[in-house]
């Protein structure tokens, strides 16, 4: 592999994921259900995919399947004047696995069952109703304004339950070792793009991407596509399924008009946060980084549970809980679309995802072979401090760097530097058999 960074997408791939992500979009996708299932073929479809299955009602982990859902047509009408109120004309008019309902009611106990975007109020909210009964229905504030308290009307939502499965989807590309890193995203919400989508097309892209640029890769890399939280749990409940994880990232709301916020996995120290941050400066794209569990809490939060353990952070652009805003403007909303998405910041976040992946695998332990300070003219090595002061300065601290084996990775982040700028100076000391690299596997607790 190319010891250079990759700094483009690719715009073939790009926009073949992205035509996935639009086929997908409009499913009225649920944890279980005819939406999510379709889903589920097209994705298996698309990049050939294994796609777990748990029948409704079996026990992961302490959690328990729910019944697979349907929802065929629904029609509010005002009984008073006969004007129709709501249709299914959207997937987000009915909450995901909402109760059938067949009832004529007034307009008072209508309103209990009605879901309002406060923020953005001429659209509809995204709701749902996994593990209660119940029914709900998303109208905008001008349709909420039509339903008179006193006046009658009649509901026919057309839902049912029914003995199905929760699928996962996992793509697994092995590579010279067992290590294994997983790229998380839930794929349940419907005609929700930032909200997980763009992180189920980020799936789609890299995985095609790793074949395209990474020849021989030395971790073994896992898809998973999943629905949110139950997902995660259905997965870790297979046997041996994360015994060789060494670290699990998870993403979405990448498309926004944000800077990149990484949330850290629990323990600062640990070498997917060193990575995520030489991705920042190897990108010099705008960045935060916050602690674990304080940004936006998905699936990576199941992964780093207690008895699974794995190191797991997110890549997000959500704006932070000190936001008036947070996560963004149109979350939950059906404002959360592919066409008011950025796709340019969308393509930068790939990017950065691109250099993570290109670090990993580039990544080597350093052993030294000198004592004291090598004569770096002798090998055709020296920097004139006169006119590469710069470069001068940091071979210098480089020397002090490698008292004892240590990583490229940790290298560069003590030294402040460019993970690709460092590579390139060890693999000339290497070449001149100063150094010697071996893999990146005992920097795991493997």
């Amino acid at each position: 592999m190319n010891n250079k960074p990759i700094n483009s997408v690719d715009e073939d791939l790009f926009e073949t994921s992205l035509a996935f992500a639009k086929k997908i979009f409009p499913y009225h996708k649920s944890v279980t259900g005819e939406g999510i299932d379709n889903a589920f073929k097209d994705l298996e479809e698309e990049i050939g995919c294994d796609v777990h299955e748990f029948k409704t009602g079996a026990e992961i982990l302490g959690w328990q399947v729910p019944k697979s859902w349907k929802c065929s047509s629904l029609s509010i009408k005002n009984l008073d004047n006969g004007d129709i109120i709501a249709t299914l004309d959207h997937p987000l008019r009915v909450a995901s696995h909402s109760d059938a309902v067949k009832k004529k009611m007034i307009g008072a106990e209508l309103k209990k069952n009605i879901a309002l975007s406060t923020k953005v109020p001429d659209s509809l909210s995204h709701q749902y109703i996994y593990y209660s009964d119940g029914w709900r229905i998303s109208l905008t504030e001008k349709e909420f304004a039509k339903i008179d308290d006193s006046s009658f009307y009649f509901v026919d939502l057309q839902s049912e339950v029914y003995n199905g499965s929760l699928k996962v989807a996992e793509l697994i590309k092995k590579g010279s070792s067992s290590l294994e890193m997983f790229f998380l995203s839930h794929i349940c919400h419907p005609a929700q793009f930032n909200d997980g989508l763009v992180g189920v097309m980020a799936n789609v892209y890299l995985s095609k991407w790793i074949d395209r640029n990474i020849e021989d890769n030395f971790f073994t890399y896992k898809f998973l596509s999943l629905p949110e939280t139950i997902g995660s749990h259905a997965y870790c409940s297979l046997d041996g399924v994360y015994k060789n994880g060494v670290m699990a990232l998870f993403t979405e709301m990448t498309a926004l008009d944000s800077p990149l916020h990484i949330q850290m996995s629990e323990n600062e120290s640990d070498l997917i946060n060193i990575y995520l941050r030489l991705a920042a400066v190897s990108t010099n794209y705008e960045s935060k980084f916050s602690p674990f569990l304080s940004v936006i809490r998905n699936d990576e939060k199941v992964f780093g549970a207690p008895g699974i353990e794995l190191p797991s952070a997110s890549v997000t652009r959500a704006l932070g809980r000190d936001y008036e805003n947070h996560p963004y403007l149109n979350y939950h909303t059906s404002e959360d679309t592919i066409e008011n998405a950025n796709i340019e910041m969308l393509k930068e976040a790939l990017i950065y995802l691109q250099h993570f992946i290109q670090i990993m695998e580039l990544d080597r332990v350093v052993h030294r072979n000198f004592t004291g300070i090598p004569m770096l003219s002798r090998y055709n090595l020296f920097f004139n401090p006169d006119t590469h002061r710069e470069m001068y300065d940091l071979q210098e601290k480089l020397v002090w760097q490698l008292k004892k084996p240590k990583s490229i990775s940790k290298i560069a982040v003590d030294l402040d530097a460019n993970f690709f700028d460092i590579l390139d100076l060890l693999t000339k000391w290497e070449e001149q058999k100063l150094v010697k690299f071996y893999d990146i596997s005992h920097e795991f607790n493997h």
